[in-house]
């Protein structure tokens, strides 16, 4: 079976982590293009309905067409129901900083703010 650690090669000192999975930068080994690895958290590999959300969030990623949201490159979504495969996707890196350092170092404007409040409409006008 292959995995992503056939293709990619993880990049230190680039890592996030949120309720659902772990975010980190990687390489592609044959084209040097850079993706952005999310894992389910391993507290979550064994549990069916992490898994089911996690394999939605691949979907809607999968479908989505919008700028700013980076296209999927790679994944193992059809191991959902397997659970001793550890779940993941590769979308595009995007170099800054997550929304959520972005809003909370920053002073931002009223029309800024309603930029980025506008935008989860249209990910949901997609859905």
């Amino acid at each position: 079976m292959t995995t992503y650690k056939d293709d990619w090669e993880i990049i230190n000192g680039h890592d996030e982590s949120g309720g659902q999975g772990n975010i980190k930068k990687v390489r592609n080994k044959i084209n040097g293009d850079y993706g952005a690895l999310k894992c389910l958290l391993d507290i979550h590999q064994d549990n069916s309905e992490r898994r089911a959300r996690f394999s939605r969030e691949v979907e809607i990623l999968r479908n989505l067409k919008i700028d700013g949201i980076p296209e999927l490159m790679q994944d193992n979504i059809e191991l959902v129901n397997d659970k001793n495969s550890e779940l993941y996707y590769i979308s595009k890196w995007i170099d800054g900083a997550t929304l959520t350092n972005y809003a909370g170092s920053n002073d931002l404007s009223i029309n800024h703010i309603i930029d980025i409040r506008v935008w989860p409409d249209d990910i949901i006008a997609c859905i």
